[in-house]
């Protein structure tokens, strides 16, 4: 269900001029906020990504960027990019666990499904907005939001690609990996929060079933890019959303011929 009003501000960063706006998600419990940034220039609906913040919430950066930077390079280049609060539905940010755990049933797996849920229902929020193309839904996942955007990316039909930065799939969730849609995996090799095996475990499964996929790994990097890393980890992200969720390259037909050919050939960036 939608609810709530817009209230624009003004960016321009880059080739379109973006509309920052607050939207509400009410679903089964605590409405949610939704930050969307929306691309002002030209008519018609927009695919549309949603990013999906790490344990220390929407405020927190990614490496040496915000998730608001985050999400306004990805509205000037054409998509409407929207922030959710999800914590909104538990108490706030979990204290005292490392997020590899996920992995292992070890990490607040109550509040993990409370999460999953809510993220489900801002996907359906997101997909009924004039503004966006419901057929055309991808994710960003950074971290905690990482192993979300993967885990409802296996369930949620309406999402054509998933971006997930230093995260990976929950082992309980292993088996539905066959689900998954085409999917790009970007990850530090020096990552003392979420070892880099998580990364080459979810290439792993991606690979077993045959399942569209580019990866990165950066050497030296750890928990979120910075510099030069994070430059290129922006633009590979963009570039894969481009090829599954803009215009004629995101049809069902030309998502078979791109995922068969990264799948045959490899991904651009696999090193």
């Amino acid at each position: 269900m939608t609810v709530g009003t817009s209230h624009p501000q003004r960016s321009k960063a880059g080739p379109e001029t973006v509309s920052e706006q607050t939207w509400r998600c009410a679903g089964k419990g605590e409405p949610i906020l939704l930050e969307a940034f929306v691309p002002e220039i030209g008519a018609g609906a927009r695919p549309g990504v949603i990013l999906l913040h790490g344990r220390d919430g929407p405020n927190s950066l990614v490496g040496d960027r915000t998730h608001r930077d985050l999400a306004r390079s990805i509205a000037t280049r054409g998509f409407v990019a929207v922030l959710p609060h999800y914590f909104d539905r538990t108490a706030g940010r979990p204290e005292g666990n490392d997020p590899g755990e996920l992995g292992r049933f070890g990490w607040e797996i109550e509040q993990f499904g409370i999460w999953i849920e809510t993220v489900g229902e801002v996907l359906e929020d997101v997909a009924s907005r004039s503004v966006i193309d419901p057929m055309r839904l991808g994710f960003l996942g950074f971290s905690l939001g990482a192993y979300l955007a993967l885990t409802v990316g296996m369930t949620g039909g309406r999402v054509r690609a998933v971006v997930e930065w230093s995260g990976g799939v929950p082992t309980p969730f292993a088996p539905s990996a066959r689900r998954l849609p085409p999917t790009l995996v970007l990850h530090g090799d020096s990552d003392d929060v979420v070892a880099v095996t998580e990364a080459h475990a979810l290439i792993k499964l991606l690979r077993f079933h045959r399942i569209a996929h580019d990866m990165r790994i950066y050497p030296g990097a750890g928990h979120g890019f910075t510099g030069a890393d994070a430059a290129d980890a922006l633009e590979r992200t963009v570039t894969f959303l481009e090829d599954y969720l803009s215009g004629a390259g995101s049809s069902p037909s030309a998502m078979i011929q791109k995922s068969w050919f990264r799948f045959r050939f490899g991904g651009r960036g696999r090193a």
